[in-house]
C-alpha cells in the first residue's frame, strides 16, 4: 500500500473516533461529518481571506519523528466546547461567544480538549502505523486573520506542504465548525507527494449560526448496570474493579481494567514530567465542592502527620503549585460529573508536573473512571468511605516529606 493511503486510513479513523471521545468528555452527542484529508501548501491552507477567526492548538510531534503539527478550530466553536467542559452557563457561554475571547479557565478547558483531541490521533497511529509517533499539546493561541499572515515567514507555521485532515464538527443539527489536523508533510514522509489542485482544498470556515447550548449530561448506570447507548470501545470493556489502583504502566496488558488502559493511552499525550519544585512546605490539596465532606479527610491527614489545605472549586489552586511543593492531592465531588472533572483543569493547567492524584465520589460508572484516568487519577475512592479506606489511599499513594 503506498504512503498516502496507509497515512489516509489512520488519520481518517482518528477523526472518525473524535466525535465520541470529545463526546464522552463532554457528555453530549456529536458528530464528525464531511471528513476530507489533503495534502496542500501553507498558502492553500490560508487562502480564504474572509476565514473567521480561528484558533490554534501547537502540539509537538514525537516518537520516529519530531517537530511541530496543529490544530485550527473556530474561534466560537473553542469557546463553546471549553465553555461546556467546565459547564458555563448558557449567558456566559453566549455572551464569551459574542465577545471572541478565549483566555483564563476557558483557554485551559479548550486546551483539555485540544488534549484528548492529540491522545485520538496518538492512538490512532499506535493502533495502525508500523511506526512510533504521537502527538501532545503545547499551547492554544488566537490566529491573526489572513490578511496578516506573512506566507514566507514561519508564524503561526513554516512554509511548505501539509497534510490536512479535517471534518465539520456537529451537536444535532447544530453546527460546531470545521476542525482541520494540520501536519508537516514530511512527519508522514509524504515530501514527493504533489499537493492537490484547489478542487480539493479545504472547506471555508462559516462563522457558527448561533451559540450551542451546553447539553446536560444523561445519568449514567452506576458501575453492574447496563448503559442504554450504543457500545463503543471503552462500554464494551470489563467493568472496573474497585479495589484497583489506576497508575500508569509501560503499556495495557492482557486483562486490564479500563482504568488503567486510559491511564496508559493517556500518558503517551502529556508532557514529560519534570521534578516537583523543592521549595515551598510540602503540602496535600484537598479540593471539594462541601467542606463539611472535606473535613474527614484532612483530619485523617493531620493525624498522618501531612500538612494539607482545604480548597474550593472556585479558588485559584494553581497559587499553591508556584508556593508549595504539593505531594499530593485528593479531589472529592458529591456527584461524579463534569463540575469535579473541570477542578481537575485547574490541577492540570498549574503548570507543573501533576503529583499522585485521588478522585473520591459516589456512584462510578465506567465511562467516568475512564475519564478519571484521563485526567491523571492515581486512584479513585468511592464515597461515602470509611476513615480506614481513606487513610489506605493515602498512605499507598502520598509521601511524606524527607
Amino acid at each position: 500500500m503506498k504512503q498516502r493511503a496507509i497515512i489516509d486510513v489512520i488519520c481518517k479513523a482518528g477523526v472518525e473516533n473524535l466525535a465520541t471521545e470529545i463526546g464522552e468528555l463532554l457528555g453530549r452527542e456529536l458528530s464528525c461529518n464531511d471528513i476530507k484529508l489533503h495534502l496542500i501548501s501553507k498558502e492553500t491552507i490560508f487562502r480564504d481571506l474572509n476565514r473567521v477567526s480561528s484558533v490554534l492548538t501547537r502540539m509537538t510531534i514525537g516518537g520516529e519523528k519530531e517537530g511541530d503539527c496543529y490544530l485550527i478550530t473556530q474561534l466560537d466553536s473553542a469557546i463553546i466546547l471549553g465553555g461546556t467542559l467546565i459547564m458555563l452557563p448558557d449567558d456566559v457561554i453566549e455572551e464569551q461567544v459574542r465577545n471572541g475571547k478565549l483566555d483564563g479557565e476557558l483557554n485551559d478547558a479548550f486546551s483539555e480538549v485540544a488534549n484528548i483531541i492529540a491522545g485520538v490521533f496518538t492512538q490512532s497511529f499506535v493502533d495502525k502505523y508500523s511506526k512510533t509517533i504521537h502527538f501532545i499539546k503545547k499551547s492554544v493561541e488566537e490566529l491573526p486573520p489572513p490578511t496578516k499572515i506573512d506566507m514566507a515567514s514561519d508564524a503561526p507555521c513554516p512554509p511548505g506542504n501539509y497534510y490536512v485532515a479535517s471534518c465539520q464538527i456537529s451537536d444535532g443539527e447544530n453546527s460546531l465548525g470545521l476542525l482541520e489536523f494540520v501536519v508537516p508533510a514530511s512527519a508522514f514522509d509524504l515530501e514527493a507527494e504533489t499537493p492537490k489542485a484547489a478542487a480539493s482544498e479545504p472547506a471555508t470556515l462559516e462563522p457558527l449560526a448561533a451559540p450551542v447550548a451546553p447539553v446536560s449530561a444523561q445519568p449514567e448506570p452506576t458501575t453492574g448496570q447496563s448503559a442504554n447507548k450504543p457500545t463503543t470501545a471503552a462500554t464494551a470493556k470489563p467493568a472496573f474493579e474497585t479495589t484497583a489502583t489506576v497508575a500508569p504502566v509501560p503499556g495495557p496488558s492482557a486483562g486490564a481494567s479500563p482504568a488503567s488502559q486510559a491511564a496508559v493511552e493517556f500518558a503517551a499525550t502529556t508532557q514529560p514530567a519534570a521534578p516537583l519544585a523543592a521549595t515551598g512546605t510540602p503540602l496535600v490539596l484537598v479540593i471539594s465542592e462541601n467542606a463539611a465532606a472535606a473535613q474527614m479527610y484532612a483530619e485523617i491527614l493531620s493525624s498522618a502527620q501531612y500538612d494539607c489545605k482545604v480548597l474550593s472549586f472556585k479558588e485559584d489552586i494553581k497559587s499553591y503549585f508556584q508556593q508549595n511543593q504539593i505531594i499530593g492531592a485528593i479531589l472529592i465531588m458529591s456527584q461524579v460529573n463534569e463540575k469535579g472533572f473541570a477542578a481537575a483543569i485547574k490541577l492540570q493547567s498549574s503548570g507543573q508536573v501533576l503529583p499522585p492524584l485521588i478522585f473520591a465520589g459516589p456512584e462510578w460508572t465506567r465511562t467516568s473512571v475512564l475519564k478519571a484516568a484521563k485526567y491523571g487519577a492515581r486512584d479513585i475512592l468511592i464515597t461515602p468511605a470509611s476513615g480506614d479506606e481513606i487513610e489506605e489511599k493515602i498512605s499507598q499513594h502520598f509521601r511524606k516529606a524527607s
